[in-house]
């Protein structure tokens, strides 16, 4: 895991400053137990982000002694906030008073406090401090509402920590040492393992709500499944593929069909199957006429077999010849008159068949 922490070391008994570095993120985090640094943040924070006060997400942590007997609970000793880049650890156990700013903060409704089982740490704020939380929102209910996106089903989700959803959401893997969880927060001085343990407690839940909030399709992490946004992407971009595809047919359906009608011949054209009124059925092969060059004295089967099958057919393509019969390749109406293939390959042609029914749902959409 990317993080380190470096030490400001200010000198002072109120307060320190470290900067906390969670992969490409620097987190400036205050460390203090004085009632008068935590106003100066929180209106540095007011300042930072006056443009969203009436959506802030504020990231919401606290940490205290370990309760070893549940007959014996101990007070909370730090509470961890995070907007944004900046983080406030207020050691409260030691604090003189609670600041009335503090206060105004956590019961604005407006700001969106949010953490994983946020709901009992606002409950301990309140036995232990009376503060009350405005508005705190557990992130697994915000995750809920993409959990299909998350590739996860609600069981997996109420079961989630902290640890869990910063891999599925943000794709980073945060780490909660046990021996830091468990260490004595009652500390007036802090380790700096429990200011990193601490600050990215509030951290990472400030930025799984900001990333839920603002663009759920950005936390597909590459080591996830394919996802139900993965997937819809791929199909639009097929839809568009298609789509391009089908104008392209229109252009060129709407190119034969001017052919077609300047033409003036109620003669089927090189699509023809072949098998209309226009040929001849006498015995003689100078009463046939061919619709596929438009030419008499020959078949069209016969024309298949001189200039080869047109698409379509089952042997277009094939280099096959008639049964003891010598191809009339060196016949002066054929040569002189038969239609040329084209050279583009990339042309669309159509048998007779199909040519009528796509202009028959041209003409009916027109209508």
């Amino acid at each position: 895991m990317t993080v380190t922490i470096f030490d400001h070391k200010v000198s002072s008994s109120t307060h320190n400053i470290y900067d906390v570095n969670f992969f490409d993120d620097s987190i400036r985090t205050l460390v203090t137990n004085c009632p008068s640094m935590v106003e100066s943040w929180m209106s540095e924070i007011k300042l930072i982000h006056q443009q969203r006060l009436g959506r802030l997400i504020v990231g919401l942590d606290i940490e205290h002694h370990p309760n070893f007997n549940y007959k014996n609970e101990h007070p909370v000793a730090t509470l961890q906030l995070c907007v944004g880049h900046r983080c406030l650890i207020f050691q409260m156990i030691h604090a003189p008073d609670i600041p009335q700013c503090l206060e105004d903060f956590l019961l604005n409704d407006k700001y969106s406090f949010v953490g994983v089982k946020v709901d009992e740490d606002a409950e301990k704020l309140k036995n232990d401090y009376n503060l009350s939380v405005g508005n705190a929102i557990d992130l697994r209910t915000l995750a809920a509402e993409h959990v299909e996106v998350l590739g996860m089903n609600m069981k997996e989700l109420k079961q989630a920590g902290l640890k869990g959803l910063s891999e599925r959401i943000l794709g980073k893997k945060l780490e909660k040492p046990k021996k830091i969880q468990l260490s004595n927060w009652d500390d007036r001085k802090l380790s700096s393992d429990q200011v990193q343990y601490a600050c990215l407690d509030a951290f990472v839940s400030f930025e799984i709500a900001r990333t839920l909030k603002k663009n759920p399709a950005s936390f597909i992490s590459s080591s996830q499944p394919r996802s139900f946004v993965q997937k819809a992407h791929s199909t639009m971009i097929m839809i568009e593929k298609a789509t391009k595809t089908i104008e392209d047919i229109s252009d060129h359906l709407t190119l034969h069909h001017a052919n077609y009608q300047s033409g003036g011949s109620t003669k089927s054209q090189n699509w023809s199957t072949g098998s209309g009124s226009n040929q001849a059925t006498g015995g003689s092969r100078k009463n046939y006429h061919c619709t596929h060059c438009d030419m008499d004295g020959h078949s069209i089967e016969r024309c298949f077999f001189i200039h080869g099958f047109p698409p379509g057919h089952r042997f277009h393509g094939k280099d096959i010849k008639p049964k003891g019969k010598k191809p009339i390749a060196h016949n002066s109406l054929a040569s002189t008159n038969a239609v040329s293939e084209p050279q583009e390959t990339n042309i669309i042609t159509f048998i007779a068949e199909e040519y009528e029914k796509i202009m028959a749902l041209f003409c009916k959409k027109d209508r």
